[in-house]
């Protein structure tokens, strides 16, 4: 396991940017450059032949330790201020999920299903603790919206986030 001290004796971190500098220089890698590679949206670096997510490092470089989950408050993945990072619980984080982009009806987790003779309802649903509960069907999206407001307020879910 990678410590705070392997940390900074191979990086500098940039609170401004959220970048972690290399250093030294190593093999490809030049002193000052900037580490990370894109790897499904995060940046990816290898300490040790371990490959690390950057925000990860970031962390234990500047909290001393590392935890099981980090969000990224802003939902971009590549912003790794401090003050875009906080240490939350696998249910807090899926509370700050973005909305999805196939997503119609610009509200999160309010879905159109056509039923039979084209008739168009609004399904309302949230994932609580990795779980999908459907919140019912209802004739307009407002009255989905609704139902889907609710139930943030009932399971705790932050301001215009959380879900499906």
């Amino acid at each position: 396991m990678i410590t705070q001290k392997r940390v900074k004796e191979l990086f500098d971190y940039d609170d401004a940017s959220g970048n972690l500098i290399f250093k030294e220089s190593r093999g490809s890698v030049k002193k000052g450059k900037i580490a990370g590679t894109n790897k499904d949206g995060y940046l990816v670096v290898r300490v040790d032949k371990v490959l690390y997510r950057v925000h990860r490092l970031i962390w234990l470089y500047t909290q001393g330790y590392m935890p099981n989950v980090i969000d990224h408050i802003n939902h971009n993945k590549k912003d790794n201020r401090l003050n875009n990072l906080r240490d939350v619980t696998v249910r807090e984080n899926t509370k700050n999920i973005s909305q999805r982009l196939d997503n119609t009806t610009g509200i999160t987790g309010v879905s159109p299903v056509k039923r039979a003779g084209g008739v168009v309802r609004y399904v309302a649903e949230i994932w609580i603790e990795g779980k999908k509960k459907n919140l019912g069907t209802y004739g307009t999206k407002d009255e989905a919206a609704k139902s889907r407001k609710k139930a943030e307020i009932k399971y705790g879910f932050h301001e215009n986030h959380g879900g499906v």
